[in-house]
C-alpha cells in the first residue's frame, strides 16, 4: 500500500476526497513521517515476531507515491493516526481525538507481547 493509499483512506475518514484537498498533499509526507516514528518500535516487534530483521532506523517518505515501508497490519493504524493529525489542523479536536485514540487502539491490538523479567518491589523475581 502506497502513502497515497493511507491517505486517501485517511481522508475517507474525514469524509474528504483526494482531490478536494490537493492543497495539504505537501504537508501529508512530513506529517506521515512523524507517525513512522511513532508506531517504530511496534512495528519491529511485528517484524520480530514474524521472524524479520527490524529496522535500525525510522524510515523517511518523500513522496506519497511511495510504499509504506511498515508491515500492512498497521495499515489501519497508520490511516485513522493520519486523519486525526488533518482533522487537528482543521480545527477538528473532538473527532482528531477520537481517531487518535482507535489510531492508539489499533496499534495496541496488533502489537505482539514482549514478555521480559520483572523484579518487584521486595528485590525478588518474578
Amino acid at each position: 500500500m502506497t502513502v497515497k493509499d493511507i491517505y486517501a483512506g485517511a481522508l475517507s475518514l474525514t469524509l474528504s476526497r483526494v482531490e478536494d484537498d490537493e492543497s495539504i498533499e505537501k504537508f501529508v509526507p512530513p506529517i506521515f513521517n512523524i507517525t513512522l516514528g511513532e508506531v517504530f518500535a511496534a512495528n519491529n516487534q511485528i517484524r520480530e515476531k514474524w521472524g524479520k530483521a527490524p529496522f535500525e532506523k525510522v524510515p523517511y517518505i518523500a513522496l506519497l507515491e511511495q510504499e509504506n515501508p511498515y508491515e500492512g497490519i498497521l495499515d489501519t493504524a497508520l490511516q485513522y493516526a493520519l486523519a486525526s493529525k488533518l482533522l487537528l489542523a482543521d480545527d477538528e479536536a473532538e473527532l482528531a481525538d477520537v481517531y487518535n485514540r482507535q489510531y492508539l487502539s489499533e496499534v495496541a491490538s496488533v502489537t505482539p507481547y514482549v514478555a521480559m523479567e520483572v523484579t518487584d518491589v521486595y528485590g525478588k523475581d518474578i
